[in-house]
């Protein structure tokens, strides 16, 4: 299954960042497509970085990580007002178990 989970207001984006960046070093992404549909852009994505702080049940061990995704951001007014970011979390496991 994929995440998905909505992230609205500047406080949720913050926190949803800081915790990528606490979990993975060498963060990086690279956008590999782009559409825009009115307030709507949606980023194809490939995030890259070593693992290095533990997430629940699965153990850092310096795994390299690099995960494809979507990112769906909602703009208003200029800002960006909501996101939504999917991503195959089985991938993810399975490179966290390598």
């Amino acid at each position: 299954g994929a995440s998905g989970k909505a992230r609205e207001g500047r406080a949720a984006l913050a926190a949803g960042l800081v915790g990528f960046f606490g979990m993975l070093t060498d963060l990086r992404f690279t956008e590999r497509g782009r559409l825009q549909c009115g307030p709507h852009v949606l980023v194809d994505y490939l995030m890259e970085g070593v693992m290095t702080r533990d997430l629940g049940p699965m153990t850092a061990r310096g795994q390299v990580i690099a995960l494809p995704g979507v990112h769906h951001f909602r703009f208003a007014a200029g800002e960006i007002v909501e996101t939504v970011d999917y991503w195959d979390f089985k991938v993810f496991q399975s490179q966290v178990a390598a």
